[in-house]
């Protein structure tokens, strides 16, 4: 039994012994990791090193350098803006007959309207009309003149188009025949005056009648009080930056053209936004202001990039750089909640830029 539990001790010795003689042989591979990482990471950093050469100038210095893509879009660079419309008052329209009062529009939310009839005297409707010239005599059939003329020319603006010959002629007189009947009148060979009502714009908005129904009206009489119409309109406050281009003012649906000061002074395009409900309901108002949007009447195409992508872009020539670290030219049309819309100088379009040159990097001259 002693000599079993001597072997059996000297069995545990040799195995704790054996344990620890074979402690060298483990730390070997450890060794021999690390020499290698150790060579590895010298490798690496001489590599960084030499690399650093080869890297282009504008991206020298950036800590984390990346391209983004570039996406185009349709840019109207549209602005909120007031209208304020510039009025003048114009002389009431008058009664061409004495009689009495049996139909009248006073309805300030219905303009006068050429080609429309407004009223009606005992029982006869009378057709308004808008002419260059007033109304001054009867038309019979073979007088010419100047008054002619523009009788013909309103003909045609009323969508009823007959050669402009200065002669009240067949053809006129055809076209006069279907407008009195569109309204009620009766058609003659003759124009009379009691017939029309001259007014000096194709639209006339007023705040009251000077007269009522049932009144008794003479010849002459002016129908409508305090008479204005809007000569002009004229976008109000200063607007920077905007992008160079034609543009439009924009009221509901209707969409008109504006000078450079951006004001609207062509009377057909006068006459359009007068004709808008929305001007319609602040016509009799002390402040005749309405909302609008002035906007590029050809949308241009630009492209959003980074602000920080824009090199020198407070100068004349402002640049990108492309995928390829060339630097192309560009100019700047507008920035918006942390983008740029640019459009470059070259025909070629963007497809991606580096998001943030360096510090040193210049764009060519």
């Amino acid at each position: 039994m002693t000599r079993n539990l001597v072997s059996a001790s000297r069995t545990r010795r040799s195995d704790i012994e054996g344990i620890e003689e074979a402690k060298p042989v483990r730390w070997v591979p450890v060794v021999l990791v690390s020499a290698i990482a150790v060579a590895m990471a010298g490798g690496l950093v001489g590599g960084v090193l030499l690399g650093q050469n080869s890297i282009p100038p504008v991206l020298a210095g950036s800590e984390a350098v990346s391209q983004v893509k570039v996406e185009s879009r349709d840019f109207s660079d549209s602005r909120q803006v007031a209208v304020e419309a510039v009025t003048a008052t114009v002389a009431s329209p008058v009664s061409p007959l004495s009689g009495r009062i049996t139909r009248l529009n006073c309805d300030p939310t219905q303009p006068w309207a050429s080609g429309t009839s407004p009223m009606a005297v005992d029982g006869a409707p009378v057709l308004a009309l808008h002419t260059d010239v007033p109304f001054w005599r009867d038309f019979a059939p073979g007088v010419r003149g100047d008054d002619v003329i523009a009788l013909q020319t309103e003909l045609a603006a009323l969508e009823r188009p007959v050669p402009v010959t200065g002669v009240y002629d067949r053809a006129t007189r055809n076209a006069i025949s279907d407008l009195l009947k569109s309204v009620g009148v009766g058609a003659r060979s003759t124009l009379q005056l009691g017939q029309l009502i001259w007014i000096p714009d194709r639209t006339i908005p007023f705040s009251a009648c000077a007269l009522k129904l049932g009144d008794y009206v003479a010849a002459g009489q002016p129908l409508l009080t305090t008479v204005e119409r809007p000569i002009a309109f004229s976008t109000t406050g200063t607007l920077s930056d905007l992008a160079v281009g034609d543009r439009q003012l924009r009221v509901g649906d209707v969409s008109v053209p504006v000078d450079a000061n951006g004001r609207v002074v062509d009377a057909e395009a006068v006459a359009a936004l007068a004709g808008t409900p929305e001007y319609l309901a602040i016509a009799n108002s002390e402040d005749q202001k309405l909302a609008g949007v002035l906007e590029l009447v050809a949308p241009m195409r630009v492209w959003v990039v980074p602000p920080s992508s824009l090199v020198d872009p407070a100068g004349d020539s402002p640049c990108v750089f492309g995928p390829n670290s060339e630097a192309i030219p560009v100019d700047i049309v507008a920035s918006s909640l942390g983008r740029t819309f640019v459009v470059p100088r070259s025909s070629e379009p963007l497809t991606s830029v580096i998001a943030r040159p360096s510090e040193g990097a210049r764009c060519s001259s």
